[in-house]
């Protein structure tokens, strides 16, 4: 029964209102707005009799795409080491977006400007941590500002013995040297006798950064020995840093004992030297050699806190797992395990060239199969995971 409406406005970040504009028309249109403006309405009814409705309906739009960064950010080095598949969410009404990159350290961006969601970048060096973010660009004057910096870890570390230490030896071990070591949860290498120095570069001893490892070393004999564990962290080719004299003990006339290691959360990404000196009735001093007891150099390979990825990994995290997908499959079935009732899963499968062939996403409960048909198509396959909390995988199939 409304003959007319009262109506107000006023941008969502004001506080005031416009003065009542009355409307005859059930349309209303409003022209000549910003891009992304956020316009707050609400409206009354007038009745016959001129009264005006006691309630008002009150609502919110904004105008137009809004020019921000992406989301679901997500990226995934190759084994090899040299390419990383990069990808994130369409943002409304952008043309292109900006990805940039550097390795860690660096202060200069690298950038590439990309119309897909979806880019393959290669010639990146392998075993090394890179910063990247993007941006949207809407058009020709609006662009947004950047994501947040995101860190990717590139696989393939394989070299220990490229940086050079300074030398240290025990010039007499015969009685006093090391004969084994143990980390709690990690690795156990026996070494015996080494006439005063040995470089362990066959194993790769892989600790978490931010980790906190206990060091259970054991002597040949059971005389008193002083003990020091020094770690380059920071991989400037030295034992000299804040931080790089990692524990310290004596092993006073018994066989072994416990020593106490953390790893920094900050300390870099890759491969590193650990050194370990036993020295006969005296600490062992950095670098200098001594002439009772052994050293031992360790290859540690420091990891992000959720490890590195594989491209070839079939179980993306604790609580997914990618059944029936091996090469040629027709389809893949994706089993949860998670503890949480249902979990949320966004799919999609690409070629090499980051070219998209198909795309999905479910909600799992607990125990649950899901089954995707996988596309058919030439080369390699990758399909791309992502969880409602940002987690990403790729998965070769």
């Amino acid at each position: 029964s409304a003959q007319s409406w009262a109506m107000q406005y006023r941008n969502v970040e004001d506080t005031l209102w416009s003065l009542p504009v009355l409307v005859q028309a059930d349309t209303l249109l409003f022209s000549n707005l910003s891009a992304c403006t956020g316009i707050r309405l609400r409206l009354w009814s007038i009745c016959a009799d001129g009264e005006r409705g006691k309630d008002s309906v009150e609502w919110e739009f904004y105008s137009g795409a809004c020019c921000v960064p992406p989301t679901l950010l997500y990226a995934q080095g190759n084994a090899g080491g040299d390419t990383a598949i990069f990808s994130w969410s369409a943002v409304d009404g952008a043309q292109n977006y900006r990805l940039q990159y550097r390795e860690q350290g660096d202060t200069v961006w690298a950038e590439i400007v990309q119309a897909d969601t979806l880019c393959i970048v290669a010639g990146l060096s392998a075993c090394r941590a890179y910063e990247w973010r993007l941006n949207s660009r809407c058009d020709s004057s609006r662009e947004s500002s950047f994501s947040a910096a995101q860190v990717l870890y590139m696989a393939n570390c394989t070299d220990c013995a490229a940086r050079v230490y300074c030398g240290q030896a025990g010039g007499n071990s015969q009685r006093d040297y090391i004969e084994s070591l143990h980390i709690v949860g990690v690795d156990s290498i026996y070494t015996g006798n080494n006439g005063g120095y040995v470089f362990v570069d066959t194993t790769q001893i892989a600790l978490y950064r931010g980790g906190a490892y206990v060091f259970r070393l054991r002597q040949g004999g059971s005389d008193l020995q002083y003990v020091r564990i020094w770690a380059d962290w920071n991989q400037d080719g030295d034992f000299v840093d804040a931080g790089e004299l990692a524990s310290e003990g004596v092993l006073q006339f018994v066989r072994g004992g416990e020593f106490a290691v953390e790893v920094p959360a900050a300390a870099a990404f890759g491969l590193t030297r650990l050194r370990i000196a036993l020295r006969y009735n005296a600490y062992p001093l950095h670098c200098e050699g001594f002439a009772f007891g052994e050293v031992e150099d360790y290859c540690v390979f420091l990891q992000p806190t959720n490890g590195v990825a594989n491209l070839n990994a079939d179980t993306p995290n604790a609580d997914w797992r990618i059944l029936n997908s091996g090469a040629g499959s027709a389809q893949a079935e994706l089993l949860y395990t998670g503890a949480a009732s249902e979990n949320f899963l966004r799919w999609r499968v690409v070629d090499v060239l980051g070219r998209e062939w198909a795309r999905g996403e479910l909600i799992a409960h607990q125990g649950e199969r899901h089954t995707i048909a996988l596309p058919e198509m030439g080369g390699i396959r990758l399909l791309l995971l992502q969880t409602a909390d940002g987690k990403s995988w790729a998965v070769k199939i």
